[in-house]
């Protein structure tokens, strides 16, 4: 139990937020692939499939959440956000390193004659 509690502590739940919410965005905006009398939702893997010749009494009886692939689809785009939040950080601290090493060279405040 201590460990999970470890792993817990290591997540990002900020990010792991934004990537479920995102990918459920995605999957709205994208439109249905098409596969036999069903269409598909959800990037990389389709998570959502809606049924369209068993059409039931209500939206649920048609449709199908795999919570697997929705669950694959989160992780791998919070490490996505993750990556790019590691590159945006390494950037702006070089681009603030390049910044202070150009105004601490006295080459480059000299006056020229």
């Amino acid at each position: 139990m201590n460990k999970l509690k470890q792993a817990a502590r290591k997540i990002n739940w900020k990010i792991a937020n934004l990537a479920f919410w995102a990918e459920l965005l995605i999957a709205y905006l994208m439109p249905l692939a098409r596969e036999n009398a069903a269409g598909q939702a959800g990037f990389p893997l389709p998570f959502l499939t809606v049924y369209e010749n068993h059409l039931g009494p209500n939206l649920f009886s048609s449709v199908h959440v795999s919570a697997g692939a929705l669950l694959a689809d989160v992780i791998a785009l919070y490490f996505l956000l993750l990556g790019c939040q590691a590159l945006y950080k390494w950037l702006r601290h070089s681009l603030k390193k390049l910044s202070s090493q150009k105004q601490n060279d006295p080459m480059s405040t000299q006056k020229e004659s």
